[in-house]
């Protein structure tokens, strides 16, 4: 009986604790990488814990693109926008709020989703 106790507790513990490996996977910078028939380029997303402890994320997006008109590469442009992502911790996914996109992520791959869109993680 014990032994059960101690064993539920330790559980308990452990799951308030940072048990979650989805969450601490979380912060990072994330790259996909775009080829089309009309651009290529690179699109990046930086996240990071606003607090601590908190389940608010501050998501930057920037992407970096050439466009391809009549076969000839134009110059780079650069976008980037600012959103917060808030942390579900049943579903194990950002709700980014600006959007409603949802954000997923598979940490033994070392990936990241949106929607279908498959982001490598390369920095934590």
């Amino acid at each position: 009986m014990k032994t059960t106790l101690v064993s539920m507790v330790l559980l308990m513990g452990c799951q308030l604790s940072g048990g979650d490996t989805v969450r601490s996977f979380i912060p990072g910078t994330y790259v996909k990488t775009i080829n089309q028939e009309f651009s290529t380029g690179n699109d990046t997303l930086f996240i990071s814990l606003i607090s601590n402890p908190g389940n608010n994320y501050q998501i930057v997006r920037h992407t970096s693109y050439r466009r391809i008109i009549d076969g000839k590469v134009l110059p780079v442009e650069n976008e980037m926008e600012k959103s917060t992502g808030i942390y579900n911790r049943i579903d194990k996914v950002l709700n980014e709020t600006r959007e409603g996109s949802i954000i997923s992520f598979s940490p033994d791959k070392n990936e990241l989703y949106v929607g279908a869109a498959m982001y490598r993680k390369v920095t934590r």
